[in-house]
């Protein structure tokens, strides 16, 4: 979607007004399998006829919503921080949504981030109906939301979830990609870490109960995935502090720890704190310079082979560059110059 700065003024002028300031809620809510179309083993694990993959969904769903609790309850108290002005949270609160204003006749975009997240995390503590779109045989059903007439079509069971934006109902479809599974019928979508089936539910009840958006990117194409999503960052603050994406990235960074772009580091594997820590590993043992003693006991220094102090620092330092932004170079640093070059990584 675009929106104009008119658009983008109005959505933070309602939300500061009618959005209050929250304190960590209790997740105490449950959640309410509603609806008919729901297979057996899922509402009830005990029912009549219920089957190991009913049972079997029904545990992802409650690991999903458990997960989404807890990674807003980790982003709230991430945003209260970062809005009172603790560094390290600052440094997460930019990197999803821009660099902090807050002049006389500024609109506070962090200020508008924390207020849907507070939100968000207060109404999760309340029950949520949950409603299932995960298969095709559901095409040319009844439709089952309250309230609804017609029949489901293709687009109600696409995707990941689907709700109704603004709606503040707490309905949510969780679609046919939700329950994708791999081959031997291993769960697909991540557990954890980067668009995570927690973080889906953020992405979908965001849109539900705070109506953000799926925005447009300033050279066009909707801002789904954490490229688009940070340049969204960087590049429109006033879009990307209600873009759903944004949102959910921000609570998944702050709850797993990520501090990464996702990218394949060896293994495949989704970054989260662990595996990142191990790409940085491997970056700096690909670029640690040689100690002089260990060069000068194996003859001529080889070109472009780095010694002392002073360069296992810049190793490092690169090694963090590359894992935030993997298209950097990772030839050995070997001038203050293109230090600084990697240093403006970080001031972006």
């Amino acid at each position: 979607m675009g929106t104009s700065v008119i658009q983008d003024n109005a959505k933070f002028a309602n939300v500061m007004a009618n959005f209050k300031v929250h304190s960590t809620a209790a997740a105490n809510g449950a959640l309410v399998f509603a609806g008919t179309h729901w297979p057996l083993g899922v509402a009830d694990v005990n029912a009549v006829g219920a089957t190991s993959v009913g049972r079997q969904m029904r545990r992802e769903i409650d690991y999903a919503f458990a997960e989404a609790r807890a990674m807003l309850a980790a982003g709230f108290v991430k945003a209260a921080a970062a809005c009172q002005g603790e560094e390290a949270a600052g440094l997460l609160m930019k990197k999803w949504f821009g660099r902090r204003q807050s002049g006389p006749g500024q609109n506070d975009w962090w200020q508008g981030a924390y207020r849907i997240i507070g939100q968000l995390q207060a109404l999760l503590s309340k029950d949520i109906n949950v409603f299932y779109r995960g298969d095709d045989t559901l095409i040319g059903k009844p439709d089952d939301y309250p309230g609804a007439t017609g029949n489901l079509v293709a687009r109600d069971v696409a995707g990941y979830a689907e709700t109704s934006a603004g709606a503040t109902d707490g309905n949510i479809g969780l679609c046919k990609l939700f329950f994708r599974r791999e081959s031997g019928g291993v769960f697909k979508t991540a557990q954890k870490g980067r668009d995570s089936i927690g973080g889906c539910i953020v992405h979908e009840l965001s849109h539900n109960y705070c109506g953000t958006e799926d925005h447009d990117g300033k050279g066009g194409g909707t801002c789904y995935g954490d490229a688009s999503c940070q340049k969204l960052a960087r590049e429109r603050r006033r879009r990307a502090w209600y873009n759903a994406d944004n949102i959910e990235y921000f609570c998944e960074d702050a709850y797993y720890g990520i501090v990464a772009a996702k990218q394949a580091i060896q293994s495949g594997a989704v970054n989260t704190a662990s595996n990142l820590r191990n790409a940085h590993k491997q970056i700096i043992d690909a670029l640690v310079p040689q100690p002089k003693n260990t060069v000068a006991q194996g003859g001529v220094r080889q070109p472009g082979q780095v010694t002392g102090e002073v360069a296992l620092r810049r190793a490092i330092f690169q090694a963090t560059a590359i894992v935030e932004n993997p298209s950097l170079p990772t030839n050995p640093v070997v001038s203050t110059g293109k230090v600084s070059a990697l240093r403006g990584v970080f001031e972006q």
